[in-house]
């Protein structure tokens, strides 16, 4: 009886392995957010499956392909299995896909699928909660935001996947140094402090957060895999509602804040630099101060990029805000204040602060004729050499031989004047200006021996501010040879608008 109705139940399923199905598997619902997957399975020879690109104008992607073969009574068949998986963003219907298998057409029914938000998990091994230090907040305000996990300590965990926190409208700085991990009542407790902005005025609804967690599965602990089977689950945090209001009078920054300016001098030499630092200091959204330019008319600024030092104590996010300009300028000029403006909660009003105005004295140009005088000179022109013609009717052998004795005399004679006229010129080259470049064996003794050609060339000017500030990355063999070359450069320029 038993083997009559095992081949009746063989016989049953045999046409649906042997001769095509097509099934459509898929959950009811999604979690809103989360990846939804599907996958159609089809039993046949030859299959041809349909082409799933987009789903209720959603794309959709293939994620895995798998064949199955299998020979029953020397019949073969196979099983293959397309899965497929996107993020909707509402609740959609799976429309009817139809394939092709060994020439008969099959198709699936609609499915429609509901969308669910998700709710926190529920369970007495572990726990995912996320709080903040303040339900209303304004624009740019640092807001303190804290994850916590929670698990049984004998939870046999292999790993753990964290679904960083991220929130549209808001900037998001995870507090690295603040992580923490304590075992308490029989449960381990991880925190990681994040620290969040808000870029817009409105209520906002933070979503639970998700962790994927990895355990052993200890339904197969007496099987003979060779390694420890796993199961990955989810669990979901709590939601958060913030109230963000907006800054006064079109203001971006919150907080409490100093500013203060120095500089290394007042009264430069002619193409002297000015060191000028710029730093704001305090407590508030110090990220939001950009690139700080100075308008100085007349005057080249050279700036570095602003640095930023970020501190978190006692729940207060701030740091320090620090920026550096060297300015030259041919003339007296004026630094100007700079002006600061934030909303101070505590006082529930706008600060305006100012930096020190500066007036610097530039000392006049010295006289560049006096400390190289082979740039403005112009060059001495060879002496023009008028050409001797001697007509005679008849010469003899001793007017020949005293012509031979002249032209050899003439012939020493412009030997030793281009002599002379090559000395010249190897003496203007080496003219003093050269000499005192060629002998300096500082940086600073090169810079105070080219810092009155400010002005005259661009490249020049940036070897001055590399000296200045020290930056220059050639060893000074190199940097002379370049200058040197420069200078020469300028030399020829002036002799060219001379003439």
């Amino acid at each position: 009886m038993n083997i009559n109705l095992g081949k009746i139940i063989l016989l049953s399923i045999l046409p649906i392995i042997l001769y095509g199905n097509l099934t459509l598997k898929s959950n009811n619902s999604f979690i809103q957010g989360e990846p939804f997957e599907f996958s159609l399975e089809a039993y046949g020879n030859n299959i041809q499956m349909p082409k799933i690109t987009t789903i209720d104008n959603m794309i959709v992607q293939n994620i895995g392909t798998s064949t199955q073969l299998s020979i029953i009574n020397g019949s073969s068949s196979k099983k293959l299995v397309k899965s497929y998986a996107f993020i909707p963003a509402k609740d959609f219907t799976i429309p009817a896909f139809s394939a092709t298998i060994d020439g008969k057409k099959y198709t699936t029914k609609p499915k429609h699928i509901k969308m669910k938000k998700a709710q926190q998990t529920k369970s007495d091994l572990y726990s995912l909660d996320i709080a903040t230090n303040k339900s209303t907040a304004y624009v740019g305000e640092a807001i303190k935001f804290t994850l916590t996990f929670k698990y049984k300590a004998d939870l046999p965990i292999v790993n753990l996947q964290l679904q960083k926190p991220a929130f549209e409208d808001f900037w998001i700085k995870e507090l690295k140094s603040k992580q923490k991990h304590q075992i308490k009542n029989g449960y381990v407790v991880q925190k990681i402090d994040y620290i969040i902005f808000a870029q817009k005025a409105k209520q906002f609804l933070l979503n639970p957060i998700k962790l994927d967690i990895t355990l052993e599965d200890n339904r197969y602990q007496n099987s003979f895999f060779l390694t420890t089977p796993t199961k990955t689950i989810s669990i979901f945090s709590n939601s958060l509602k913030l109230d963000i209001k907006p800054l006064p009078n079109n203001i971006n920054l919150i907080g409490d804040f100093k500013i203060s300016s120095t500089i290394n001098k007042q009264q430069v030499n002619f193409g002297e630099a000015v060191s000028y630092k710029l730093q704001i200091q305090g407590y508030g959204n110090i990220d939001d101060i950009g690139e700080i330019k100075l308008n100085i008319p007349n005057a080249t600024i050279y700036e570095n990029k602003a640095t930023k030092d970020y501190t978190f104590e006692n729940n207060k996010y701030g740091g320090t805000y620090t920026k550096t300009y060297s300015i030259v300028a041919q003339d007296d000029f004026v630094i100007p204040k700079i002006k600061l403006q934030f909303f101070n909660k505590k006082q529930n009003k706008i600060i305006t602060l100012f930096t020190k105005e500066y007036k610097i004295k530039v000392k006049s140009k010295p006289n560049i004729t006096n400390h190289t005088p082979t740039l403005l000179t112009k060059q001495i022109q060879p002496t023009k050499q008028e050409k001797i013609v001697y007509k005679t009717k008849d010469i003899s052998l001793t007017q020949k031989l005293i012509y031979f004795i002249l032209g050899a005399l003439c012939g020493i004679f412009i030997a030793i004047l281009l002599y002379n006229l090559k000395q010249k010129k190897q003496k203007n080259k080496n003219n003093p200006i050269h000499q005192t470049i060629k002998n300096a064996k500082t940086t600073k003794q090169l810079l105070n021996s080219i810092v009155a050609f400010v002005g005259f060339n661009k490249k020049l000017d940036n070897i001055i501010f590399d000296l200045e500030q020290n930056s220059s990355k050639q060893d000074l063999k190199k940097l002379k040879k370049t200058i040197l070359k420069i200078l020469d450069t300028i030399k020829k320029d002036k002799l060219s608008n001379t003439n």
